[in-house]
């Protein structure tokens, strides 16, 4: 049991005054003799017993009505079997996880840790100061706050497109553990770059707060992940497709049907009680480069195909690839033979443009490799590749000639600034886009974090230039490369036209763009790749790595699900230029920014309990879940109650004594 108000435990002092006023107050009878009357004498002892039995009960009423006002004032709050530290410490750090991920979901986790957090800190006592602190926010040992700025601070905080380590936080509050009475309180989703190390700390409670995020009302189930078992070849077209699928809601999922085009592949039935995962196995045959579509029946209705999942799926072994360039040896070629069997073919740019562009037909994609700047010959010839429906990548020189580029994407009319407005539907099945490889994308991506937008654009006041680099039918810009004081960047962005290809629609070219950014092609300056300290570093992109390929640029951020509208989030990073990205977000899971995970990879993106459980077993930090907090508002909610029947027990005790002193009075 703790007291809200312990000073006014010094009122039990006043016990002792009952004590004192029945001791004086309550004088013994004077023993007078008279003749011997019997009758007189047991009357006198059967009075007498009265009486002693009349004193105690109103002393012991007395002493017990000033005990319960003193406790009414002292206002005692009983403790749960593990308490919280929050009544020991004066300073309390509330350090809040605003990254993106914690906004995921209609009833995010966010937002359950500001109703918790509202309601603590109300109940909190008159004395306690907090700080404040998310992933923006800096540690200042002079900066407290009572009940109304801290709850006015944290009604004001808003998402960040970024997590702020929690070993940086460390070093900030660390030198201050001795000089004030300090206690922190953790409350994060469990992701691992924040949480990327927690050393121990002597003589500072801590306790770390897992919100679990809440499923939508609307997922009926949710794509765990799809991988190969085997992998379709050009020798052997024939393949298996694996999936694992998360069942929320019973009597929902019946069908699964992997079909190209009109042609269903395969199909099976899942068995009506099946709630929790579910996985097997698709047989394919691939014909060709195109879409796979995964679909998914809903309601026992197998006429409801609308929660199809394209699964992009090609072989590179009959993609024929064109590379311009002068160099005798050229970097992108050395990347592409690295890891798959691509027909690649040479020439240079006068050879390029003295052909007409029919002969070009037959090759799916033409790289332009160190390309310094266009004239309107090349402009129009590549024009007119454009139109035929080839794929272009354009890879600009180190010197590039800025005002070139500029002229020929205006001719191609690329808007370059103005964000692209987009309007979508979210499916039921609450999944998005796939880009399938066996080497490539190793043996599995997890739904929750696919890399495919739709609609999204790049714009910043912060880049000393911004170079289109990446085309598709129409000439959309669908990769910037972004040059600022910090360093090269690059961003992806797709077609506001729906009538060209895209990089949803188009699964050859975004696996062959992720090729040409892999480290044997990372001296291009359109993809300096940018490591970002993550814990668990990303295999290396030779030969059967489980997630060859990597975009760090933006690293693991998050952007949350809008249906009507997106203004776009503030991003600013470590060797990105700032700028907002405006888009829409085909999946309310959580998602990477133009980064490629693997199965295992996309596991160890967030801690489970019982990883955290093991590796804090040997430090001073508490783990707790969101219900904690919510049964601790409850205890100081009890106290309220206590309240209460303290002043009815005190107002029956005195209903009490007077009772008993009119009963024996008249006795």
């Amino acid at each position: 049991m703790t007291f809200i108000n312990p000073t006014a435990l010094w009122g039990l002092l006043a016990l002792s005054v009952p004590i004192l006023v029945h001791m004086f107050h309550f004088r013994r009878y004077t023993t007078v003799y008279f003749s011997d009357v019997r009758l007189l004498s047991q009357m006198e002892e059967q009075r007498s017993t009265k009486s002693n039995l009349k004193r105690l009960l109103l002393l012991f009423l007395r002493m017990a009505s000033i005990f319960f006002v003193v406790m009414a004032f002292a206002q005692p709050v009983f403790d749960e079997d593990n308490p919280l530290d929050d009544d020991i410490a004066r300073h309390e750090i509330l350090l809040i996880d605003n990254s993106l991920s914690m906004y995921d979901g209609d009833t995010s986790s966010y937002d359950q840790t500001v109703k918790d957090l509202t309601v603590y800190i109300n109940n909190s006592s008159g004395d306690r100061r907090f700080q404040l602190l998310d992933h923006e926010g800096v540690f200042n040992s002079n900066l407290w706050y009572g009940k109304d700025s801290a709850l006015t601070i944290l009604g004001s905080m808003e998402p960040v497109p970024f997590a702020r380590s929690l070993n940086d936080r460390w070093q900030e509050i660390i030198p201050f553990r001795d000089s004030l009475d300090l206690s922190i309180k953790i409350f994060t989703d469990g992701q691992r770059n924040f949480l990327d190390t927690i050393p121990g700390i002597d003589s500072l409670p801590v306790d770390l707060f897992i919100q679990e995020p809440s499923l939508s009302s609307e997922d009926a189930a949710t794509i765990d992940s799809v991988w190969w078992v085997d992998r379709p070849t050009v020798d052997n077209r024939s393949g298996s497709l694996a999936f694992a699928l998360q069942v929320h809601k019973g009597d929902i999922v019946s069908q699964v049907t992997l079909s190209y085009g009109s042609v269903t592949l395969d199909s099976l039935y899942i068995p009506m009680d099946t709630i929790g995962l579910f996985t097997d196995t698709l047989e394919i045959e691939v014909r060709d480069t195109g879409w796979l579509s995964l679909t998914f029946a809903l309601r026992n209705d197998p006429n409801q195909y609308n929660n199809t999942i394209p699964l992009g799926i090609y072989l590179p072994e009959l993609v024929d690839v064109l590379v311009v360039s002068e160099d005798p040896f050229p970097k992108s070629i050395k990347a592409l033979k690295s890891v798959s069997d691509f027909t690649v073919a040479q020439t240079s740019l006068a050879a390029f443009m003295a052909e007409k562009s029919s002969l070009y037909a037959d090759y799916e994609v033409i790289i332009l490799e160190s390309v310094k700047a266009f004239n309107q010959a090349q402009i129009d010839q590549i024009g007119k590749l454009r139109n035929k429906g080839l794929r272009l990548i354009i890879l600009p020189s180190i010197t590039l000639d800025e005002a070139s580029y500029a002229d020929a994407f205006a001719q191609w009319d690329i808007p370059l600034e103005d964000s692209y407005p987009y309007r979508g539907k979210v499916n039921e099945l609450n999944a998005s886009h796939y880009l399938l490889d066996g080497v490539l994308r190793g043996k599995a991506v997890r739904s929750r974090f696919p890399e495919v937008y739709d609609g999204l654009t790049w714009r910043s006041t912060f880049a000393l230039r911004t170079t289109p680099i990446y085309t598709t039918l129409k000439g959309d810009v669908l990769l910037y490369s972004c040059q600022s004081a910090k360093g090269a960047s690059y961003v992806f962005t797709s077609s506001v036209d729906k009538q060209a290809s895209n990089l949803i629609e188009d699964p050859l070219f975004a696996p062959l763009l992720y090729r040409m950014a892999m480290v044997d092609a990372s001296s291009f300056p359109a993809y300096i790749r940018l490591d970002y300290q993550a814990k668990f570093p990303l295999p290396n992109t030779m030969v059967d790595a489980e997630s060859p390929v990597e975009f760090r640029t933006l690293t693991k951020t998050w952007i949350p699900r809008q249906t009507k509208s997106n203004d776009g989030v503030f991003c600013a990073m470590d060797g990105v230029a700032q700028g907002h990205l405006s888009g829409y977000q085909n999946s309310s899971k959580r998602f990477v920014i133009g980064c490629a995970l693997s199965r295992a990879e996309a596991d160890s993106s967030f801690w489970t309990v019982n990883e955290l459980s093991s590796w804090l077993s040997s430090s001073s930090v508490t783990l707790r879940s969101g219900k904690d907090i919510v049964k601790r508002i409850e205890s100081s909610n009890h106290g309220d109650g206590l309240w209460r029947w303290i002043l009815l027990i005190v107002l029956v005790i005195l209903f009490g004594e007077t009772l008993i002193v009119r009963l024996f009075s008249r006795s």
